[in-house]
């Protein structure tokens, strides 16, 4: 493309002027003196008489025996960015750009102006900036730039993750071109949205410093991609069954999927980021919920079979007298600590905790909340809390539909809880989706309940 080669408006002496025209005629001297330049790094003033700009020059400074172009070096300068050079003498003095020649070793690679500001224009380098004065004893400096692509493109893995208070992971950041190509040896800005939540050093470890939520930010040339972490205290399960049935707490107990399962849209109406159980289940380790604690999650119902519809539980007795259960059970069942308990909208449900014997369900050991209607494949957010003093209670959509004090604890230990099946050997399983599930070693509160009902992520 022509560029723009000696404007009249840029202050530079006669013999400067005939020496740049030469160098022109040799490389693509990109200059930015006035308004029809391609790259508009300084306003010049309006355009002076040549006697002015020639009185303006204040031309190398007295003393001057040597120059040296700063930066020396840089670690890559993008496609389409641009970098100034400043010279320097021997005495750290500025020497004035009208009394530099600017020059640059491959113009295909880069390009620079008359004031010294380079122009990344294709991957390649290092190509050498040149400074040099005029006379027959010139005196010469030099730097390097290397032009790398730009960054079109930022993938974070993990895109979430859970955190208990001073613990840590490693973000790790994928940068791609404009045509998908990888990007190497460039190093992403990292921010934390909330550093009293979580901070994130220059490499993308994040270290969880208090309770909450918030987002890290990676940048490069303009590109970006976040990642949410939340800080929780005691979170023992987290599957988020974003195509996997990885535990993203600080256990990090991945899940083993039995039967038949597969992932579907989640409630955002994004692809492969919930899990549906037809017929199988998922084991998810030993959890010991003989005190406080709460479990959470997204549920879709389509049907419901077997001995209702269990989301999670673990029994560890033949008879099934020791074991814990979440349940969503259809409205009627005369099986519960009340007797048949009707909803309002005939094919409702309503969700039930039980704490101790799976068989003889009493007020000691089961509650049940109120009734609600629930709709073939509508999403729901469910909770149950327990506390250490035997208070339970649950929630549907952030909203408390049943409580009850005086409830004993299980009676459970080691044996591996299982999501979408009965806790009995021969029990039937959950025709659901399932996604966001959530364990906490402790009872939230109301407040925190709703706080994950609202939460929004990747």
């Amino acid at each position: 493309m022509p560029f723009p080669l000696i404007p009249t408006g840029c202050p530079m002496m006669p013999s400067l002027r005939r020496s740049a025209l030469q160098l022109a005629l040799s490389l693509p001297l990109l200059v930015a003196c006035d308004a029809g330049s391609t790259m508009p790094i300084k306003t010049p003033e309006p355009e002076p008489s040549l006697a002015v700009a020639q009185a303006a020059c204040r031309g190398l400074p007295k003393g001057t025996s040597s120059l040296r172009v700063i930066p020396a070096t840089n670690p890559g300068l993008p496609v389409g960015a641009t970098l100034d050079f400043d010279v320097l003498n021997q005495a750290g003095v500025e020497v004035p750009d009208c009394a530099i020649i600017w020059s640059v070793s491959d113009p295909l690679v880069a390009v620079i102006n008359n004031l010294g500001v380079v122009v990344g224009r294709s991957p390649g380098g290092p190509v050498t900036v040149r400074a040099s004065t005029t006379g027959k004893k010139p005196l010469i400096g030099s730097a390097f730039v290397t032009i790398v692509p730009a960054v079109a493109s930022i993938q974070l893995t993990p895109s979430q993750a859970s955190l208990s208070p001073g613990g840590t992971i490693q973000l790790t950041a994928t940068l791609r071109d404009a045509s998908g190509v990888l990007v190497s040896g460039r190093t992403p800005a990292w921010t934390s949205s909330i550093s009293s939540v979580a901070t994130v050093s220059g490499s993308g470890l994040v270290t969880a410093v208090g309770l909450g939520s918030t987002t890290i930010t990676a940048m490069v040339d303009g590109a970006s991609a976040t990642a949410v972490i939340s800080v929780v205290a005691d979170l023992i399960r987290y599957y988020p069954f974003n195509g996997s049935p990885v535990d993203l707490s600080p256990s990090g107990v991945t899940g083993t999927l039995v039967g038949s399962i597969s992932y579907i849209v989640d409630r955002n109406a994004n692809p492969d980021r919930a899990i549906s159980f037809s017929g199988g289940h998922m084991t998810a380790g030993p959890i010991e919920l003989t005190s406080a604690f709460t479990v959470a999650t997204w549920v879709r119902f389509s049907s419901l079979i077997g001995p209702g519809g269990v989301i999670i539980g673990a029994n560890n007795s033949p008879d099934g007298s020791k074991g814990w259960a979440v349940l969503m059970v259809p409205c009627g069942d005369g099986n519960t600590e009340g007797g048949s308990i009707p909803c309002a909208t005939p094919g409702g449900r309503y969700l039930r905790l039980h704490t101790g014997s799976l068989l003889n369900i009493n007020a000691s050991n089961t509650l049940t909340g109120t009734g609600i209607a629930i709709a073939p494949d509508e999403w729901h957010h469910l909770a149950v809390t327990f506390t250490a003093a035997g208070t339970a209670t649950t929630y549907v959509d952030g909203v408390m539909s049943g409580t009850r004090t005086g409830l004993t604890p299980a009676e459970i230990t080691g044996e591996a809880a299982r999501i979408g099946r009965t806790p009995f050997n021969n029990g039937g399983e959950l025709t659901a989706g399932i996604d966001e599930f959530r364990i906490y070693r402790k009872a939230l509160s109301a407040e925190d309940v709703r706080a994950l009902m609202t939460m929004t992520t990747p």
